[in-house]
């Protein structure tokens, strides 16, 4: 004989895997987005108990064994850990032998609370389904002979539990200008979120960096600034992202500023582009970061 140890079913999992070019760094970040919780299914299996009864050998129990109890007002008890809200759990037992003074009762509790009870059990196993709620959390079940006698015993084979688990966190990952390709200038400054910015000198130029995500877009933000005098048309700015200009404007201060990036971005990997769509070579723009936050 051996004990099983509780076993963990995934019906669905919500997951993430995000990779980044080396320029790309995850924060901690949330905002909001696109979300799915995930159920899954939590089987104990009632021989990994520890208390009262037998763990008896049986082809038809779930995991090939099972707890007999056969002591009245004797139990047996597992500790568990859930990390989402039960949305429904059945228990799965039956009797075994003639009780000679009156049918079997069981008892299943979960924190000191029936979540199922009653008599008259068949000789088959039944689902019987659990009843009340169950936090995200520690809990201890415990499987309770009500009532037997010496000629039965109540055997438990499983408790399962569906559960709705809250979706993932969402990502953000930060792109530093500085890390971009192309044109421009890496410039030291202290006020810049790495220390360094990108500055663009003229017109028409752009520089690029890759990144990947695995959610849809959920909110962004490119931050820059105009540097210098402009003496002609004010800077205009494109933050572009797979040929598509999804931040732009015009009349951009002299002091670091936060734009929104909006449109639709699925998951995959993308290219991220900080243009200077025109000017005049009296001031520069200067590119320090873009925040990109999805939910996978």
């Amino acid at each position: 004989m051996h004990n099983a140890s509780t076993k963990v079913c995934f019906v669905a999992v919500a997951f993430a895997l995000a990779a980044c070019s080396a320029n790309a760094r995850p924060d901690d970040d949330e905002a909001t987005g696109s979300t799915q919780s995930a159920l899954t299914t939590t089987v104990l299996e009632a021989e990994s108990a520890t208390g009262a009864g037998v763990v008896v050998n049986d082809a038809t129990a779930s995991n090939g064994q099972l707890r007999a109890i056969s002591t009245s007002y004797a139990s047996a008890t597992q500790t568990f850990t859930t990390t989402g809200t039960l949305v429904s759990g059945v228990v799965r037992l039956r009797r075994s032998g003639t009780c000679v003074s009156g049918d079997p009762w069981y008892i299943v509790r979960i924190d000191g609370l029936s979540v199922a009870a009653g008599n008259a059990l068949p000789a088959t196993w039944t689902d019987v389904p659990i009843s009340g709620s169950l936090a995200i959390g520690t809990h201890t079940v415990e499987y309770y002979d009500r009532h037997t006698d010496a000629g039965c015993s109540i055997q438990f084979d499983k408790l399962t539990l569906t559960l709705n688990n809250p979706p993932p966190p969402p990502i953000t990952l930060t792109l530093e200008a500085e890390g971009a390709v192309g044109s421009g200038v890496v410039v030291s400054d202290a006020t810049a979120s790495n220390g360094q910015l990108r500055s663009f000198g003229a017109p028409y130029v752009g520089a690029t960096q890759a990144f990947v995500t695995s959610g849809p877009l959920g909110s962004g933000s490119v931050r820059l600034r105009r540097s210098g005098t402009c003496t002609g048309p004010n800077p205009y700015f494109e933050l572009r992202i797979d040929g598509v200009a999804h931040a732009s404007g015009s009349s951009v201060p002299a002091a670091w500023t936060d734009y929104p990036i909006g449109g639709g971005l699925g998951a995959g990997s993308h290219t991220l582009e900080y243009y200077y769509r025109y000017g005049n070579p009296g001031c520069a723009l200067q590119f320090d970061k873009a925040t990109i936050t999805y939910q996978p």
